[in-house]
């Protein structure tokens, strides 16, 4: 059962956060992520403003004009004055420019929304770490606060021990000092916490006063935290986890939207090379149909109909544009091969991002073992150096030592905790699979794979 923590330093009739809640928080009310969201918008209304081109035309106008014709011949030709209505339809049957702008359009929708993606793992990894380092300062607090207390403690032994005649009032000016000490740690502790609250509360978009009663998230020292435990007989096989690690290294090429998101620019680009290329060729096909009325016109002519159609076919090829195609196919051919680089680039940092974090993951998940034992241990040295104290067996400096020294190991393995759930984190956003919002169908759809491969399956 999840564990709830506050101490009496901080108020408990607080609205409660956990992780996973903190995750869509952070997805909801973000302003960076509703800045893309805008972005995403503009790309799709760019898409179908691209696409009406490619759509029949329809134009209407009206007009009014006034001759002075000279001689009388023209007078029996143009009129005097003349209002006409004119309704024209245009199709294009066939234009490379338009139709590869709209396909290059249609790819950038898809890319902007791959991006708009990897800045929505990116706000849910600032967003956790921001929740991690909270619960953590609360933990830290609630170890300061124990730790002012045991400090009483023992200020009150001292006092016994100068009236038992087992020590003088040094050992109480010292355990004076000791507690000035551990209280101002203690009240850079619950500074901390407010500090990290404000951060959290800015990424979530919320109201930055908001205070939480935050959940700590308990780990099986024993059990790989991942993937519900299910990954642990992989992780403590050596050769398995060898076999895993390639593999994670594999599906985050093929999962980040970083590299999703440039493959779509690139084929953006792709096509208006192409374009640029076919213009040395290619002639524009259009048909248009046009209506024209002559609402009065001044001398009337009573054998001229009022009212035309017209309908013609049109086919336009540019002969010469001052080298313009020229240096135009060169420049998308040069924004083409930067493009390409560029996606190179991003995929060896996505490789590096990966394997890095699973290096961390790997180092840290162990020292929490490690750690808790130093804890325990220390605690117990810390009881039983207590016990000595009391009977006047040892001095005060054995006790402050063995006091300090389990604060320091309480405070370590609390460290060591969330430094490995920073980390997981950080190894999820690598590659672009949180476990938090995935359903069970897709927990045990990763896993199938993952045995699949470890098997030597695939």
């Amino acid at each position: 059962m999840a564990n709830f923590l506050y101490g009496e330093t901080l108020k408990n009739d607080l609205p409660k956060l956990n992780l996973p809640l903190a995750f869509n928080l952070a997805v909801d009310g973000n302003i960076s992520l509703s800045i893309t969201d805008a972005e995403v918008e503009t790309s799709l209304k760019d898409k179908q403003i691209k696409r009406g081109s490619l759509l029949p035309q329809i134009n209407a106008e009206g007009y009014y004009s006034r001759l002075n014709p000279r001689g009388e011949a023209l007078r029996d030709v143009l009129p005097d004055a003349m209002s006409v209505v004119n309704v024209s339809l245009s199709q294009m049957i066939y234009d490379d420019r338009l139709i590869s702008n709209f396909r290059s359009s249609d790819r950038i929708y898809d890319a902007r929304q791959h991006k708009r993606e990897a800045i929505r793992l990116e706000t849910m990894l600032n967003g956790g770490n921001a929740y991690l380092m909270l619960v953590l300062a609360t933990l830290f607090t609630e170890i300061e606060v124990d730790n002012v207390r045991l400090t009483k403690d023992n200020l009150e032994l001292a006092r016994l021990r100068v009236d038992v005649g087992y020590s003088g009032k040094d050992e109480v000016y010292r355990w004076q000092a000791e507690l000035a000490q551990n209280q101002s740690s203690l009240i850079r502790s619950q500074a901390d916490i407010e500090t990290r609250q404000i951060g959290l509360n800015q990424i979530l978009g919320l109201d930055q006063y908001r205070r939480w009663e935050v959940e700590e998230i308990q780990i099986d020292e024993d059990v790989f935290y991942f993937v519900e435990g299910k990954l642990d007989p992989i992780y403590d096989n050596t050769a398995n986890w060898d076999k895993f690690r390639e593999y994670i290294v594999q599906f985050a090429l093929l999962n980040a939207p970083e590299i999703k998101d440039l493959d779509k620019i690139v084929e953006a680009q792709d096509i208006q090379v192409g374009q640029r290329t076919r213009r040395w060729f290619l002639p524009v096909f259009s048909i248009n149909l046009g209506y024209n009325y002559e609402i009065f016109r001044t001398p009337e002519m009573s054998n001229v109909d009022k009212s035309n159609y017209t309908i013609d076919l049109r086919a336009s090829y540019p002969i010469f544009n001052g080298g313009e195609r020229l240096y135009a196919a060169q420049r998308e051919k040069t924004v083409l091969t930067g493009l390409q680089r560029e996606r190179q680039l991003v995929s060896d940092l996505v490789e590096r991002r990966t394997r890095t974090a699973m290096r961390h993951v790997e180092r840290s998940f162990p020292t929490i073992k490690l750690y808790n034992s130093a804890a325990k241990n220390a605690r117990q040295n810390l009881d039983l150096v207590q016990d000595k104290y009391a009977q006047g067996i040892v001095n005060v400096t054995d006790l402050l030592e063995a006091q300090n020294q389990s604060l320091s190991a309480n405070l370590n393995a609390a460290a060591a905790q969330y430094n490995f759930l920073v980390d997981l984190i950080v190894f999820q956003r690598a590659i672009a699979w949180f476990e938090d919002e995935k359903s069970a169908e897709e927990k045990e759809a990763f896993l199938q794979k993952v045995e699949a491969v470890i098997n030597g399956e695939n």
